[in-house]
């Protein structure tokens, strides 16, 4: 069976927002990500947006259009006045032919521009292994081997709290792609991890202008289903700092909405319930067993309505649950009922919430 699509997290998503970022701050990300290069260049000077579709050599039976598309070139003058082309891709998902198209960029680039080409990538994937920086062939005397720089944004993190409380803008947007690709299928981690995020541009050291900036890269890379999106916003507007913790507001705000759908839930179980009680009562003709019907049915309605929406907020928070977990779930009493109620908000695991 394949896996349920995530809608909140998708390579359209993240190259989009990358692409953003790195036409709001490509110095900036220079600057963290390669900062050899960085020091090579002149940042003084403007980066000039080049054309990124380039075309490779086509015979007559191939199609006429034959065109790649690289994420981002720049021309770029260096520290001692020389003009260089600067290729930077971005390569969320591991990919076995990566260094080769790494390659088939750098040359189309060259005869393009017959000037020299920097090539450079960021690898945004979970990998622990995976890390192309070089591509070659050869045959007898005859070979070819080409380099280039990568920047693996995992091995970034042990620098980040240092960098976020200097305000520095690329790392929080490194920062928010690392929590972006760990809470993959899982909304709720997700949406901590934007609220303590937004909560650092609160400090000191940002201008209203980055401010407002990081706010959008935030929005297009951590991307939350409608619901939690709609309590996410609720509690915060990007005219107003002056909130107290939004986890906590939006822990809360979920909390009440728990209630009011299982209050609805029980209130319609009791509905049912009662509609029993009475066609079983009429039926029996006892007065008795109408009210016992009644009281039995309120109470049943009431522990089932409570265990129906513990199971349905677990499945939304740790996805298909297993069986066993399902069956325990089922079984449990009003107190266990409500002692995980009171947990399923702050747990990280079903390990967690069951412990």
């Amino acid at each position: 069976m394949s896996p349920t699509p995530d809608p909140t997290h998708s390579p359209d998503q993240l190259d989009g927002a990358w692409k953003c970022a790195l036409e709001y701050l490509p110095a900036e990300c220079l600057t963290l990500c390669f900062p050899a290069i960085a020091a090579a260049l002149d940042l003084s000077c403007p980066f000039t947006v080049l054309d990124a579709e380039l075309h490779q050599p086509v015979d007559s039976a191939a199609p006429a259009s034959n065109a790649c598309h690289a994420d981002r070139v720049w021309r770029c003058i260096a520290s001692d006045g020389q003009p260089v082309i600067l290729h930077l891709e971005v390569q969320c998902q591991r990919d076995e032919h990566f260094a080769e198209r790494m390659y088939v960029y750098h040359a189309l680039l060259f005869v393009k521009y017959r000037i020299p080409v920097i090539s450079l990538a960021i690898l945004g994937d979970d990998s622990a292994i995976w890390h192309p920086a070089q591509f070659g062939y050869g045959f007898g005397p005859s070979w070819l081997a080409m380099h280039f720089g990568t920047c693996k944004l995992r091995e970034l993190e042990p620098q980040l709290a240092a960098l976020l409380k200097a305000s520095n803008s690329f790392a929080l947007f490194i920062a928010a792609h690392l929590q972006t690709v760990r809470t993959k299928r899982e909304p709720f981690a997700r949406l901590a991890a934007k609220c303590r995020l937004t909560e650092i541009l609160r400090g000191p050291g940002w201008s209203d202008a980055q401010r407002m900036q990081m706010l959008e890269l935030l929005d297009r890379i951590m991307q939350l289903p409608s619901a939690l999106d709609f309590h996410f916003r609720q509690n915060f507007t990007k005219e107003d700092f002056m909130y107290v913790s939004l986890w906590d507001r939006c822990k809360e705000d979920l909390r009440q909405e728990l209630q009011r759908q299982a209050a609805e839930h029980l209130a319609k179980q009791l509905a049912e319930a009662r509609a029993r009680c009475l066609v079983e009562g009429r039926e029996e003709g006892r007065e008795e067993g109408r009210e016992e019907g009644r009281e039995e049915g309120r109470e049943e309605g009431r522990k089932e309505g409570r265990r129906l929406m513990l199971i349905d907020l677990a499945e939304q928070r740790f996805g298909p649950l297993p069986e066993h977990v399902g069956r325990q779930l089922s079984a449990a009493g009003a107190n266990e009922v409500q002692r995980l109620a009171q947990r399923i908000c702050d747990a990280k695991s079903l390990q967690d919430l069951l412990g």
